[in-house]
């Protein structure tokens, strides 16, 4: 994005795109951009930084990821900024494993909810639970790992690929706060 500063009071300015209503550019006096999105929830203005201009391929990638947003907003009643909100309340991975399974399994099939939620509360939370979610190093993957090993190497494997479905979900869902 070639846009450039141009106030002279200190105050951040905002280019606002002509064809996507209340998505734009956000430039400071420092140089920084990044790309926003405007909205309203329950009345109340809402700007949402969606992160840096450098953190996108192209601006068309960021446009749709707030199309993406104001079809949740819009569609079903997500506001944007309170998922954020609730995610930077997530102190813990056992939090964030929360609003995964609120988000992704909680209307989904029975089986495969009881079955991830089996293999997350027995061999994943033990282990890797009370860590924030950019605590967990490859050390803990291989100590949960070898733990839970002992019901199986399948278990084992499982355990690994559902820790990383969550943690993708997450930088996936949040990539402002999850580099």
């Amino acid at each position: 994005v070639a846009l450039k500063y141009k106030g002279t009071d200190g105050a951040r300015q905002v280019s606002w795109d002509k064809k996507l209503t209340g998505f734009g550019v956000r430039c400071t006096p420092a140089g920084g951009k990044q790309f926003v999105l405007s909205y309203r929830f329950n009345g109340r203005p809402r700007l949402m930084s969606l992160g840096p201009v450098e953190h996108f391929r192209d601006v068309q990638e960021a446009a749709r990821k707030a199309e993406t947003l104001l079809h949740e907003l819009r569609h079903q009643g997500l506001d944007p900024m309170s998922s954020r909100e609730q995610l930077a309340a997530a102190a813990t991975f056992a939090d964030l494993w929360l609003l995964y399974f609120a988000e992704k399994l909680e209307h989904g099939n029975a089986n495969s909810r009881r079955s991830i939620s089996s293999v997350m509360k027995l061999h994943v939370l033990p282990r890797v639970g009370r860590l924030k979610p950019s605590q967990i190093t490859p050390a803990d993957v291989v100590r949960m790992h070898d733990a839970a090993s002992k019901a199986g190497k399948v278990v084992a494997n499982r355990a690994v690929e559902r820790l990383a479905d969550v943690l993708r979900w997450a930088q996936q869902r949040y990539p402002t706060s999850f580099p």
